[in-house]
């Protein structure tokens, strides 16, 4: 139960630290620092909406981590299953730069989501 506890605790403290992260550079492209590709309001809305999200992501994970769903995921893809959030990272840092890229970043990470998403469905009802 120990172990459990720690690892709990030091995934809630890297989610904190990326929440942190997220603010940070949502402030100093909010001040100019980083100028948007564009100064598009779409990128600057999104990168809110990133941070708001992983502050949900974090405090539903303790709910996810009972057995059933420990299985559903198992049975989801193992590491695939974190794709999304790397082309969401790779999203933000492309809404710094590129429009173009952001959007078909943007696009391939709701593409995996829904994915995931139909395949979790998929074993929540087949389990």
């Amino acid at each position: 139960m120990e172990n459990f506890r720690k690892t709990i605790q030091r995934r809630i403290a890297l989610m904190s630290a990326c929440n942190v992260v997220a603010i940070v550079l949502v402030v100093l492209a909010s001040v100019g620092v980083f100028p948007f590709a564009g100064s598009d309001d779409f990128i600057h809305g999104f990168l809110v909406g990133v941070v708001v999200a992983l502050e949900l992501l974090r405090k539903e994970y303790v709910k996810e981590n009972d057995e059933r769903n420990k299985a559903i995921r198992s049975n989801m893809g193992g590491a695939g299953r974190f794709l999304p959030l790397l082309f969401l990272a790779a999203t933000v840092v492309a809404g710094f730069f590129d429009r173009t890229v952001f959007f078909t970043l943007l696009a391939c990470t709701w593409a995996m989501a829904l994915y995931l998403l139909a395949v979790k469905i998929y074993y929540r009802n087949k389990l």
